[in-house]
């Protein structure tokens, strides 16, 4: 384990830190002679990070900034181990959500840069295709037709990114809050 590239501890019973690889404690900011024995919620001072182990559903991971250098995001998994201990794995994930961002950048730029030469193109195909004074002739009708009928499922498909990146967008975690519905209600009858 001592050559993984992710950060490996192993807790004990009532999750006290036993053992780590170097870059474990190198993220978590833990040192052996002092860190040793002590429960690792006392140890990994990471906001959540209590929470999600009280939780007990290790089914997912725990994202988040290294403690000892917070330019590393963490991906950080738990996997219970034999007689009550457990495994902490933590991976740095900071690239993976760096390309994940500049994925959804260029989805976002380029549904926006393609969508007004697009709907230029859309219209005057329009206008071309309903033009009844004979200023195309019949024969450039159908072609005519095509285009704007692919121009329009393009136009769709762009409607589609732009919406996926507002989605992308929102923050997975919005506050939720009580609202009292009678007032609302009355107030919208």
């Amino acid at each position: 384990l001592s050559g993984s590239a992710d950060g490996v501890l192993l807790t004990g019973e009532h999750w006290k830190l036993n053992w780590a690889i170097d870059i474990a404690f190198e993220w978590f900011g833990l040192a052996l002679s002092v860190d040793t024995g002590k429960p690792i919620w006392h140890i990994m001072t990471i906001e959540g990070f209590f929470d999600y182990l009280s939780g007990q559903d290790f089914a997912y991971s725990y994202e988040c900034a290294a403690p000892a250098d917070g330019n590393i995001l963490l991906g950080i998994r738990i996997a219970p181990y034999r007689g009550g201990q457990f495994l902490i794995q933590g991976r740095d994930i900071t690239k993976i959500r760096q390309l994940e961002q500049v994925r959804r950048d260029f989805v976002a730029n380029a549904s926006h840069e393609l969508r007004t030469p697009l709907s230029i193109l859309y219209g005057y195909l329009e206008m071309m295709k309903d033009d009844s004074d004979g200023g195309i002739s019949s024969q450039w009708k159908p072609a005519v037709l095509q285009m704007y009928e692919q121009t329009g499922r393009i136009k769709q498909i762009i409607d589609d990114m732009m919406l996926l990146s507002r989605l992308e967008d929102v923050d997975a975690d919005l506050e939720q809050q009580f609202t009292p519905m009678a007032p609302l209600m009355h107030g919208a009858c």
